[in-house]
């Protein structure tokens, strides 16, 4: 994958960059404007925390909400805050302006930056042994932090294109996190879910709101997504709160009807962090032993983290573990069929591949055959797959 990178089409990214710094130049004029409170705009270099802080708690008086060692926090936590508050335009539009500098200095000029000039490609480095989980992680550049669903994530896969003749492949694993907690927990309610092709967040909304699945608003299916991954994630309430932008105790309510609904997910995790706690260590599907250091802390925070770690990382190394078995087969079931298909990336639960047109179609159903029977479960996987002249078209 390093070898061969992937194509980008420097024109189009040349024009990103210029248009995502005439949005900034916007996002900054309106801040400036806001911080005049009507009168001249108020100029002064957004970036700077401690210019920031003077704008916002000392000119404008808004609340603080934290305080650090050398004065206010204007951290993305307090900004979200302050935005909630009728009066607080100007911190919904400085997290706007932060959210589109980021993707300036991570990605467009980075990005630039990183196209070989003889291939015309960028060719990443994939460390395999800087994830704790086991994941392969992206460096020189990151594409592994490029958003998904947002216009800008769009925006940015679509200036990774194919070569002449040839199309880009997008194959990803869906839930395939919960698939694995569905195995390793055996839950009742989460393995009928996937064995019977349910939509498992409308299902745990249902849970959640105590109506059936089908009453379940658009709304309450976003609250049953964010609580099915932070129970995969080991967030607690003050984590889903933040979150889901509700007050603790109605996380700390979600939390417990998700428990109750799923006890085997409950029991099994409990077991998990048990055994982890006697070990010292949690283990993959595969057998791959995460020593945990945490769990012997003195310190409670410490320790509370590293049950939290216990409890995820059977799950996300478990798909670590796959998604490396899958990328290690491809290849040779393509090169068993002579085909000049080339895996290009591999993006957290996704593969991408560069097909000549003509191979497409088989290409496609070899990846999938493997992607979805890699291992056994007691639940299936699923795998979506698409294809185009761009990544984006093909995500």
């Amino acid at each position: 994958m390093e070898v061969a990178g992937i194509r980008v089409d420097a024109r189009d990214l040349d024009a990103l960059g210029a248009e995502f710094r005439e949005r900034l130049e916007g996002h900054q004029r309106v801040v400036w404007e806001l911080a005049g409170q009507g009168g001249e705009p108020r100029r002064f270099n957004i970036n700077s925390t401690k210019q920031l802080a003077t704008v916002l708690f000392d000119e404008l008086g808004l609340p603080v909400i934290k305080r650090t060692k050398t004065g206010y926090s204007t951290n993305q936590e307090v900004l979200e805050r302050l935005a909630e508050g009728h009066d607080a335009e100007i911190a919904g539009e400085i997290l706007r302006y932060r959210k589109l500098a980021k993707l300036i200095n991570t990605y467009t000029d980075v990005l630039t930056r990183s196209v070989d000039p003889v291939t015309g490609r960028v060719h990443a480095t994939f460390q395999q042994t800087a994830g704790a989980t086991g994941r392969l992680i992206s460096v020189d550049p990151d594409l592994q932090r490029t958003p998904v669903n947002t216009p800008e994530g769009v925006r940015i896969r679509q200036a990774f294109v194919a070569e002449p003749g040839s199309m880009i492949i997008s194959a990803d694993w869906s839930q395939i996190e919960l698939r694995i907690l569905a195995h390793m927990s055996a839950d009742p309610l989460l393995v009928d879910s996937f064995v019977r092709d349910l939509d498992v967040h409308r299902r745990t909304a249902g849970q959640l709101f105590g109506v059936s699945p089908d009453a379940v608003s658009d709304a309450q299916r976003k609250i049953g997504k964010t609580v099915n991954f932070a129970i995969i994630y080991g967030q607690g309430a003050t984590a889903l709160s933040q979150m889901l932008g509700v007050p603790r105790g109605q996380a700390k309510r979600y939390i417990a009807r998700y428990l109750e609904a799923y006890a085997g997910v409950k029991a099994w995790a409990d077991a998990t962090v048990a055994a982890a706690h006697r070990e010292g260590f949690v283990t993959t599907l595969l057998g791959r032993r995460r020593y945990i250091s945490e769990l012997s802390s003195n310190a409670m925070m410490t320790r509370t983290q590293g049950e939290r770690i216990a409890a995820n990382t059977p799950i996300q190394g478990s798909a670590a573990d796959i998604c490396k078995l899958a990328m290690l087969e491809i290849p040779k079931r393509l090169q068993a069929r002579r085909l000049e298909t080339r895996m290009l990336l591999q993006i957290h639960d996704e593969l991408v591949f560069e097909a000549p047109a003509g191979e497409v179609p088989v290409v496609c159903g070899i990846v999938r055959e493997v992607m979805e029977h890699i291992v056994d479960l007691i639940v299936p996987l699923k795998v979506d797959v698409g294809v185009g002249r761009s990544w984006a078209e093909a995500h």
